[in-house]
């Protein structure tokens, strides 16, 4: 990629004075594309002597990989994204159901709340936060549970809880075998639910 940059004001730089209003050209490339440049400036592009057809064809074949490459980085990349806005929408979802519930500030770590959702993501197909307000409400102890632990103990404090309770009722084992942190840190949302694990 190329750019286009001009100075606001004289700079004086490593002894040299440059004048306001400079304009330099700036390239921004990836380290593919700048082993591909160090390969055929001076072969291809500035030769001092001529290229075989071999290298031309070789340094043709390297450009359609490097094109190549770029575009499957691309597409993981959109496709990362994606699923990221998936994840954010969901918690996007439980933040005003948690504050609603539990009448509590906020003072959760998005971070946290987005890698236990993406943890559980195969299990999230088809979910419905009208689904989970509707188990909450029909079992209105999980929300005294968390507002008294949410005082001395993280995982209370983050809207993803409602979620996890969840998770233990409606997928216990498979909940509990990927539960990414410390077991003894979920065990509370099992007892709650009278689940023995």
């Amino acid at each position: 990629m190329r750019t286009y940059i001009t100075s606001k004001k004289q700079l004086h730089f490593t002894g040299v004075d440059i004048p306001e209003n400079v304009c330099c050209e700036l390239q921004i490339r990836t380290l593919l594309q700048h082993a591909y440049s160090e390969l055929t400036h001076d072969t291809i592009y500035k030769p001092t002597t001529k290229a075989s057809p071999e290298v031309t064809r070789a340094v043709s074949k390297s450009m359609a990989l490097i094109e190549t490459t770029d575009s499957i980085f691309e597409d993981v990349d959109n496709t990362i994204s994606k699923v990221s806005e998936v994840f954010a929408s969901l918690l996007d979802n439980l933040i005003p159901l948690y504050s609603e519930l539990t009448g509590r500030p906020l003072q959760y770590d998005y971070k946290v709340n987005i890698f236990i959702i993406e943890t559980y993501s195969e299990l999230l197909e088809g979910f419905s936060v009208t689904e989970l307000s509707e188990f909450i409400n029909g079992k209105l102890f999980i929300v005294d549970q968390i507002k008294d632990r949410a005082e001395t103990k993280f995982l209370f404090r983050q809207p993803v809880i409602l979620l996890l309770y969840k998770l233990a009722y409606t997928n216990r084992h498979i909940m509990k075998q990927a539960w990414p942190y410390q077991q003894e840190q979920i065990l509370p949302v099992f007892s709650d639910l009278g689940i023995s694990i």
